[in-house]
């Protein structure tokens, strides 16, 4: 990177912003000045930034700009693939015509967006390969000839056909099996050839999960080992998920899944000997029991705290996994003597990965066991259903001092931007009975993620005339929406059919045209009911894919009802998204073990420490769905009575865009004539 004062950086971005300016359709706006200021000072006093940028802000131009400029190398981590596919396709693109300098940028994926040449070489050879449809079968074939053609990059979305779970977990590897150098296949493979070509251009874009990989395998290596490469301006956009994915990358997860996936890979291993699959056999004995304590733990829920019983079977699964690779091992040994050359080579890395699956299943078993049996304060033990399957997990309550040692600590100037980044900026209402100060709008983002105190802050506004644009309603009766008041099955019904008829009367007024979030999965699935009768077709969490349904609502007057999965992400610009109802205040359940141990840890303050901040993240995500352009219109109804009845509703109502606030149905049926 090129050492550069401040004012001499701010004249190239100035300059480049003026280049911009002049291109067909692009206007360009003040916030995107003023966080490419923020950006340059960061650069060049190489201190952090942390940027609230709006909805239409342009923010990546805002920090994409200070960092051609100063011809820094530029990591890019998003959490969207519709960002990732912005930047490469689109806005690096404008850019690289517009600079004095040609400049180059590679999207970098996860291994499981790579084809593996060692399991698919490996499957081809196989006497009885396993596929659980001709179709399967079919797809495999063409993946090989694929494979082998001398313009495929691996990348599984260019494959031209459907790959299915079952038939990815079939020609891509995981972490744990993958043998580095120590590969026939290394020279040659996909990922290998991605992450070299990412090491030769100015703008490697990822997302958060990878991202996060390579810093706790840089951290835990001392810096020997590593995925992405080094870069002097790391940006993270999308930041307002990088303490969960942060948790995410710091935890331990254990599935019956997981097990009869390695269980399967390593039955597939030829000369494995009797004694060897009867050993196999066990540890699927053992993935079924997991499963039904699992499910015992579950029974029905969500989420549940881990229980005896499973840390019993996880107990067994470690000695399990630990007697199998001593097994392996020696079978392996056994073998390798039967060939040579690169069939040797071939045959080693097959049961090396197996070996280093299994070591690692029985450390994460024995990880668990162990903070189980010393009741950890700093982790909490908990089984959950993730897309159908139970998981075991052992998380850390708190990322934020990894965080500032692996990743504040380590570039020499990090970016945070998102949308929704800043919570209230009131203090804790005994902190204000105190006349204390508060901490500032950017104190919970700070405390989550271990962002320094010395940090640049920065909040730009959308460039949106809510007031103009925009309806906020609000139940009349708001008591009759208050869910603190459901008591019995009488007032949880009560509850129910007055919610459900303002949901009726506002898709009528929106002539569908709706997106309704739900903070239940049991809400959603009655409000999808009582609305097939509104006359407009109505579509459902769950029903299809989820860029699917999106699409259906874009392209006809419809309604769609979703839980939390569509609180982000979803973008509809135009007249088809012109009403978002939320149903709910959507604070983290005291019944989730992670949150309800978050709780615990913050003490008497938990409300407004954590609940309060995280609901209104999430509430400002939900409310960002609406307006997306500046010609857009609609409205937003919260539903949640406790915003009028509870002393902490106007503090939420302050912190979101400043729409126009109304009452009644008529209004809201005004605004759409």
């Amino acid at each position: 990177m090129e050492s550069l004062s401040l004012r001499a950086l701010w004249g190239r971005v100035r300059e480049l912003l003026a280049r911009l300016e002049q291109q067909p359709g692009f206007e360009l706006r003040p916030g995107q000045r003023q966080m490419a200021e923020t950006v340059v000072r960061a650069i060049a006093e190489g201190l952090p930034a942390a940027i609230e940028a709006g909805t239409g802000t342009g923010k990546t131009f805002g920090y994409l700009i200070p960092a051609l400029c100063a011809e820094a190398r530029v990591l890019v981590s998003t959490s969207t693939k519709a960002l990732q596919e912005q930047l490469v396709h689109k806005d690096l693109p404008l850019l690289g015509k517009l600079l004095d300098r040609p400049i180059s940028w590679a999207l970098l994926k996860g291994r499981q967006n790579y084809l593996c040449r060692l399991k698919i070489e490996s499957g081809a050879q196989e006497e009885r390969p396993v596929f659980e449809t001709r179709d399967e079968a079919e797809a495999f074939r063409r993946l090989l000839e694929w494979a082998r053609r001398s313009d495929t990059d691996g990348d599984l979305e260019q494959f031209p056909g459907r790959v299915t779970p079952a038939l990815r977990e079939l020609v891509t590897m995981d972490a744990d099996g993958c043998g580095g150098r120590q590969c026939p296949f290394y020279d040659t493979c996909f990922l290998m050839e991605a992450r070299r070509r990412a090491e030769r251009v100015d703008v490697v874009v990822v997302n958060h999960a990878l991202l996060l990989q390579d810093l706790m395998l840089r951290a835990r290596s001392g810096g020997a080992l590593y995925l992405l490469p080094e870069a002097e301006v790391l940006v993270i956009d999308e930041a307002h998920r990088l303490e969960e994915m942060a948790l995410g990358a710091l935890s331990v997860y254990i599935s019956p899944y997981r097990v009869e996936r390695l269980r399967r890979q390593a039955l597939r291993l030829p000369g494995i000997d009797h004694r060897t699959r009867a050993e196999l056999e066990a540890l699927g004995l053992v993935a079924d029991e997991l499963k039904r304590q699992a499910d015992t733990a579950l029974a029905g829920r969500p989420a549940a705290p881990l229980t005896e019983a499973l840390s019993v079977v996880l107990l067994n699964l470690r000695d399990r996994a630990g007697v199998l690779g001593d097994l392996v091992g020696q079978t392996m040994r056994l073998q390798l003597q039967r060939f040579g050359g690169s069939a040797q080579q071939e045959l080693q890395a097959r049961y090396e990965a197996v070996l280093r699956g299994l070591q690692r299943l029985a450390a994460d078993a024995g990880v668990i066991t162990e903070r189980w049996r010393a009741q950890a304060a700093e982790h909490v033990l908990y089984v959950q259903r993730e897309r159908r399957h139970p998981v075991v997990i052992c998380q850390p309550l708190d990322a934020g001092g990894t965080l500032q040692q692996v990743l504040f600590e380590a570039f020499p100037t990090v970016v945070c931007t998102s949308a929704t980044l800043t919570t209230l900026a009131q203090p804790l209402r005994r902190r204000a009975a105190a006349g204390e100060a508060s901490d500032g709008p950017f104190a919970y983002f700070r405390r989550r993620t271990g962002f320094p105190e010395e940090g640049l802050e920065l909040i730009v506004p959308a460039p949106f005339d809510y007031r103009r644009q925009a309806l906020l309603y609000l139940p009349p009766d708001p008591a009759r929406l208050d869910p603190t008041r459901i008591r019995d099955a009488r007032t949880q019904q009560a509850y129910e059919e007055a919610l459900i008829g303002e949901v009726q009367a506002l898709v009528a007024a929106s002539r569908g045209r709706a997106l309704v979030l739900t903070t239940s999965l049991r809400m959603m699935e009655r409000l999808a009911e009582a609305l097939q009768e509104c006359g407009y077709p109505v579509l459902v969490q769950g029903s299809a894919p989820r860029a699917r349904l999106v699409r259906q609502l874009k392209a006809q007057a419809s309604v769609l009802v979703a839980t939390r999965a569509f609180w982000e992400g979803v973008d509809v610009p135009g007249e088809a998204l012109s009403l978002v109802v939320i149903d709910r205040l959507p604070f983290p359940g005291r019944e989730d073990p992670y949150w309800q141990a978050r709780y615990e840890q913050a003490g008497d303050d938990w409300f407004e420490l954590e609940a309060l901040p995280q609901a209104l993240l999430t509430l400002k995500q939900g409310f960002g769905r609406l307006i997306r352009t500046r010609t857009d219109r609609g409205v937003v109804a919260l539903l949640d009575g406790r915003l009028q009845t509870k002393y902490y509703g106007r503090w939420i109502l302050d912190a979101l865009p400043p729409a126009r606030r109304v009452q009644r149905i008529d209004e809201v049926t005004r605004f759409f004539c």
